[in-house]
């Protein structure tokens, strides 16, 4: 096992905390996942997988563009990325790729924040880094997915982050992806749907496909720094042999029903066939 990866915390595992403390108990902790995939997330996993096959292959290469439609998901997938490959990240000066998918650790008084950078690029000889984001909620102008932004201690991180490496961020762009909205008709192939959900896509791209630049005062960046390292001494002080208190608005998210459900209502026991025990917590990183 590798012992350093599991003394990391990650913007996810302190998100997860706020959700839920006991939820983290389970998936942390106990490193108990449940077997079944909510679709919502293997589909924002899968976008970040593809739009950094993107940037790492080239944006000219046909091998961003061959992915297999074989499923709903698939073909929403392969509809969204053909507008992003019509919508550069600069219009007018050149984009040259830094780093993609690059992992990065803080050392924090002993405790090891880590994380992984979607994307960081140099733009009109500024340092830019992106953030991928895939949602389903309205990202028009003034709609309220931009309202908290400023409030998410990620971008802060990750700048910080991004330090580690050699990287003096000048910038962050949001960049953010919405799914389709048409559903599948009954008698559609897979090729066809995609085909329709592209020309959604493409007739609406202004709401399909949003770009923000981010920019943080030294304030935000430091607030975001004591909030980063209050939640760590919480979560690296847990008994994971103690229950913790539970979140019950937090039950059901993403249209579903929370997986670890079943364990709080002492159901079913760790066990059961629908749970597996990985051997690292942050299996996204190590």
């Amino acid at each position: 096992m590798d012992v350093q990866c599991d003394r990391y915390v990650t913007t996810s595992e302190i998100r997860t905390y706020l959700r839920c403390r006991e939820e983290h108990r389970y998936a942390y902790l106990l490193k108990i996942r449940p077997r079944i995939d909510n679709e919502k997330l293997t589909f924002g996993a899968r976008m970040h997988e593809l739009l950094a096959d993107f940037y790492t292959v080239g944006v000219s290469s046909d091998r961003s563009r061959n992915i297999e439609i074989n499923s709903s998901a698939a073909a929403q997938q392969a509809a969204m990325m053909a507008l992003y490959r019509e919508k550069p990240l600069s219009k007018s000066g050149e984009t040259t790729i830094k780093a993609v998918e690059m992992i990065f650790e803080i050392s924090d008084n002993g405790h090891i924040f880590a994380g992984k950078i979607d994307l960081i690029v140099m733009i009109d000889q500024k340092l830019v880094l992106v953030e991928h984001k895939t949602t389903s909620s309205n990202i028009n102008v003034g709609e309220d997915y931009w309202t908290t932004i400023y409030m998410d201690d990620q971008i802060s991180n990750y700048i910080e982050g991004a330090m580690t490496l050699g990287y003096k961020i000048d910038r962050c762009i949001y960049d953010v992806l919405k799914r389709p909205t048409l559903r599948k008709k009954s008698a559609e192939t897979f090729v066809d749907y995609y085909y329709r959900c592209r020309e959604q896509l493409f007739a609406h791209g202004d709401q399909f496909l949003q770009r923000r630049i981010i920019y943080l005062s030294e304030e935000q960046k430091e607030r975001a720094q004591r909030d980063r390292l209050a939640m760590e001494q919480e979560i690296l002080s847990i008994d994971p042999d103690q229950q913790q208190p539970r979140t019950v608005q937090s039950c059901r998210r993403y249209g579903s029903l929370c997986p670890y459900l079943p364990l709080c209502l002492r159901e079913t026991g760790v066990n059961d066939e629908r749970y597996t025990r990985i051997e690292r917590k942050h299996i996204e990183l190590c």
